[in-house]
């Protein structure tokens, strides 16, 4: 099943969901809308978080109640690193219940089969989100992996209209940019990605004009050597790479990996530090890391990759005075693409 095309309005009227929610809850949905959506698009996909999201919830209770969790669940986060703002905040109660309706309500349409598989993945990042703010890992790597498990459905069923067929797109570069930065966070996840366009990741150019480029370049190959390791540790490479030695996948992976930090350096050359280059070496580090390590026998290998582990601790300890330099003291507390807060 499809989800309707949905247009855009500059701002979701929450209003028009007079009768249906509460007055509290059209609050959190105005706060998720006006605030929260900021914040999780702190680096990228903008119009996703704060235009298209909030109007898929208008139309789909699973989200909305999946949006109400994250809004809520977001100013209690800010609140609480500024003194005296606790008062504004829902409760606790009110996330975990709106947390729940907006799983039970998904839960039962999936196996009802009448869940649309974009509305599943919104819910699914949306899950991710609120996972990332609450310090569950283990919930938020399972959440990451059935939605990887979705996004491959859509995919593979490469059908519908081209508006939808364009939300597909969006929601799979988010996914994709998620599952590089689960390195972070330990093991990445089992499912790998299925690439829908079979372009060869080793095949296309190094080579970027800005920031946004490098990013989704660096999604593209950090997606193929995460599948390379994911193949490793499954014991499938065979079959991931038909006629193609493991050892002989990693040097060509960790070159094309080697050639994009070359092509950041020359972006970044001469200019100060900001967050999406702090962040795309970041994560850089730890996909290089589990991409050189994943063919060693033993653990004790990752004491190779000291320097790299120094750089991944220096990164993210000066991400935030590097996101309060660019965006002042009002800076977000959570980005679902910095995991910072």
């Amino acid at each position: 099943m499809r989800l309707p095309h949905i247009a855009i309005r500059p701002q979701t009227d929450v209003r028009s969901l007079s009768g249906i929610v509460t007055t509290e809850e059209c609050q959190w949905l105005l706060y998720f809308s006006q605030k929260t959506s900021k914040a999780m698009s702190y680096l990228a996909d903008s119009d996703f978080w704060t235009n298209l999201v909030p109007q898929l919830g208008c139309a789909d209770p699973a989200i909305r109640h999946a949006l109400l969790a994250v809004g809520s669940c977001y100013k209690r986060l800010e609140a609480a690193s500024r003194p005296g703002r606790m008062a504004e905040t829902a409760t606790v109660a009110f996330t975990l219940k709106h947390y729940n309706i907006a799983i039970a309500l998904l839960s039962n349409r999936v196996n009802e089969g009448h869940a649309t598989l974009e509305a599943s993945l919104v819910c699914c990042l949306l899950f991710i989100g609120l996972e990332s703010m609450l310090i569950n890992r283990d919930l938020m790597m399972q959440h990451l992996n059935n939605g990887i498990s979705i996004l491959n459905s859509l995919q593979l069923e490469n059908s519908g209209t081209d508006s939808v067929i364009a939300l597909d797109a969006r929601l799979g570069s988010i996914l994709r940019r998620i599952d590089a930065q689960s390195t972070l966070f330990g093991n990445p996840v089992s499912t790998r990605i299925v690439d829908s366009d079979q372009v060869d990741p080793l095949g296309f150019p190094i080579s970027f004009a800005n920031f946004d480029q490098a990013g989704a370049t660096f999604n593209r190959l950090a997606t193929a050597s995460l599948n390379f390791v994911k193949s490793v540790y499954e014991s499938t490479f065979a079959t991931f790479m038909p006629g193609c030695s493991p050892h002989a996948m990693q040097r060509r992976l960790q070159e094309r990996l080697w050639a994009f930090k070359s092509a950041l350096d020359d972006l970044e050359h001469g200019s100060a530090p900001n967050t999406s280059s702090s962040r795309l070496r970041l994560q850089y580090c730890a996909t290089f890391v589990y991409l050189s390590a994943c063919l060693e026998s033993s653990e004790y290998c990752f004491g190779s990759y000291m320097n790299e582990f120094t750089t991944i601790v220096r990164l993210a300890r000066s991400l935030p005075a590097v996101i309060t330099r660019e965006t002042g003291p009002e800076s977000p507390v959570f980005s679902l693409y910095t995991y910072s807060g």
